[in-house]
């Protein structure tokens, strides 16, 4: 609305001299009782907003996103947005000033405690090989200082850590068994392969018996599945360039992480922004609410109504289509003459 209204300033400027029901409406003391029409520094302080709220529409529309994975670059947006803040509320302006005090007074809100977040968000910065723990913990010190921040990164671990525990309840019992299956077939064959006749070879197959027994007894306790994780968070970070695709990164590195790249694939499914769905089922909280019509409730209903009837109709050929509309037109018209209270859609 802002960058709207400074394509059309000389507008403005032309109705205050040209139109006198502009004046009355608009001019101080006028029949709205405003207090004038914008001045000069007034249009320098809308540019200002322009510019600077054009990020929060750049990312809105970025953490909106369905087609690509956004919840490993949250926290990328987060603290950017707390470094804008910040040297907003530096800013040599007062108005400036105080919208930006506002501003931070909500984000404090939504992301200043970390017992009311959703650790899920942070897992799945973790699971970003371009970022994993340490980029995690450098922002966290960054937004909220250093022993905060070591506080905050210690919990995040801490819950990583617990959600690869619970996914290796649910997949370490199953490769496990398979794993034995394979290898009992695998001794049998051996066994009468070589008939059991040779005594070098019965020991060998003795001592790698020994060492499946250790293999299992090593990933029932976990060893082996906790090593998976660490090793991950220990090897180095990815270089990043614009086309990484973090999901086929977990793809190509699947057989090296088998249950860690499952929770991957569950956790970077989730979006930041539920605006994206919401947009696809909700037509009354996206499209008719107090501020957008003056319609009844009963109206909006039908409205709602009419048009997914109209959705669901057959394709018609152009002069059907204008005939079918134009008697749609009447017919409706004629149905809501007696409605009151209807200002317009």
């Amino acid at each position: 609305m802002l960058q709207t209204a400074v394509v059309f300033q000389g507008v403005f400027e032309r109705y205050e001299v040209s139109d006198a029901d502009f004046r009355a409406d608009f001019l101080p003391g006028g029949s709205h009782g405003n207090t004038g029409l914008p001045s000069k520094s007034d249009w320098t302080v809308v540019e200002k907003f322009v510019k600077e709220l054009q990020y929060f529409y750049e990312l809105t529309l970025r953490v909106s996103g369905s087609l690509f994975v956004t919840s490993n670059t949250f926290l990328d947006e987060i603290s950017d947005v707390d470094d804008l803040l910040k040297e907003w509320t530096r800013s040599d302006d007062d108005a400036f000033v105080d919208m930006a005090r506002r501003m931070r007074a909500k984000f404090d809100k939504y992301w200043g405690n970390i017992d009311k977040m959703n650790m899920m968000l942070y897992v799945a910065v973790m699971l970003d090989p371009r970022h994993k723990f340490n980029y995690l913990l450098y922002v966290f010190k960054n937004m909220y200082g250093s022993e905060r921040g070591e506080m905050m990164g210690n919990l995040t671990k801490g819950a990583l850590y617990d959600t690869f525990e619970d996914y290796k309840k649910l997949y370490v019992s199953t490769n496990t068994t398979s794993t034995s299956s394979i290898s009992s077939s695998s001794m049998k064959m051996r066994g009468i392969a070589s008939g059991d006749s040779n005594d070098t070879d019965s020991e060998r197959v003795f001592v790698r018996s020994h060492r499946k027994k250790y293999q299992q007894m090593i990933s029932e306790i976990g060893g082996m599945d906790e090593s998976e994780l660490d090793m991950y968070l220990h090897e180095r970070i990815e270089k990043d360039y614009p086309k990484f695709d973090v999901l086929d990164w977990w793809k190509v590195h699947s057989p090296r992480f088998p249950i860690l790249s499952r929770l991957a694939r569950d956790v970077l499914a989730m979006p930041i922004s539920t605006v994206a769905s919401e947009s696809v089922f909700s037509t009354g909280g996206r499209i008719i609410d107090d501020f957008r019509a003056s319609l009844t409730p009963k109206m909006a209903q039908s409205l709602i109504c009419f048009q997914d009837w109209l959705r669901h109709n057959p394709m018609k050929s152009s002069e059907e289509d204008y005939d079918f509309i134009q008697n749609i037109e009447r017919d409706f018209s004629q149905s809501i003459g007696t409605e009151s209270g209807i200002i317009g859609i």
